[in-house]
């Protein structure tokens, strides 16, 4: 593998090693690449690009190149009958609906209070934003405004 020159750049020396060696390593690669009187090394970037592409057009289909052949490029898409973005309808109880905290907040913790409340504020905006996007529920909408407001009022109280 005598180069005469630099007719040969590192890339065009890499895929002439794998045809020959599709098994060599990185560090051969680079001993190889000294031995044939060339300067320099051979980045490891370089060095798996090359044998990825090299292992591709081959059709061995070896090492890194394999794997990466047998796993799906994207996730499996869901359903066509389910609907993205929405909950599945699930039957309601008698006391859902009603705002009950899992746990009392104590008035004595305030810090705890101030959190419980920021979540509160936090989730009636998601549900504003939600009913914004799915449009004609003006009066839902400006009843939630108006719980919001109560909310925010008690940060301050």
């Amino acid at each position: 593998m005598a180069n005469t020159g630099k007719s040969q750049n590192k890339s065009a020396f890499l895929r002439d090693l794998f045809q020959k060696n599709p098994e060599v390593k990185e560090a051969e690669a680079n001993q190889a690449w000294s031995k044939a009187g060339n300067e320099g090394e051979i980045s490891g970037s370089l060095f798996y690009n090359i044998k990825s592409t090299a292992a591709k057009s081959s059709g061995s289909g070896e090492g890194e190149a394999k794997e990466a052949a047998s796993k799906p490029k994207t996730a499996p898409k869901a359903s066509p009958s389910k609907k993205v973005g929405r909950p599945p309808n699930v039957p309601r109880s008698e006391s859902e609906g009603k705002t009950v905290p899992s746990s009392p907040v104590s008035k004595s913790k305030t810090g705890d209070r101030e959190q419980v409340l920021d979540r509160v504020e936090d989730g009636i905006d998601d549900l504003i934003v939600h009913l914004k996007n799915l449009g004609g529920m003006d009066e839902a909408l400006e009843s939630l405004r108006k719980v919001r407001r109560v909310v925010v009022r008690s940060h301050e109280g």
